[in-house]
């Protein structure tokens, strides 16, 4: 299983709303991709930073879902203070439904 992490920053005052481009609709897009094993947005008020994590069970199928990243981006990328970095890793244990 792979693991795309995507690391992104608010701008002052619109955390929420970079948040709130994750609806249900992009959510199910993502998961509409071969291969896609879920997505977890988390925040932290605090620091204005997002994760975006996303699970695939191979590397090639999170390579696919990378282009719906990016035709996703301008959802949230309006809000965000840069592009955001993004990083693979390989799952090693993972506890889900």
């Amino acid at each position: 299983m792979e693991a795309r992490v995507a690391i992104m920053e608010a701008k002052q005052g619109e955390l929420n709303d970079a948040v709130g481009a994750f609806d249900a609709e992009t959510v199910q897009g993502a998961r509409d991709h071969d291969g896609n094993r879920g997505l977890l947005v988390l925040s932290d008020p605090d620091t204005n930073r997002v994760l975006v994590i996303s699970l695939w069970d191979t590397k090639e199928e999170a390579d696919g879902g990378d282009a719906f990243f990016e035709r996703i981006a301008p959802n949230f990328g309006k809000h965000l203070t840069h592009r955001p970095e993004r990083e693979t890793f390989d799952v090693h244990v993972a506890s889900l439904p």
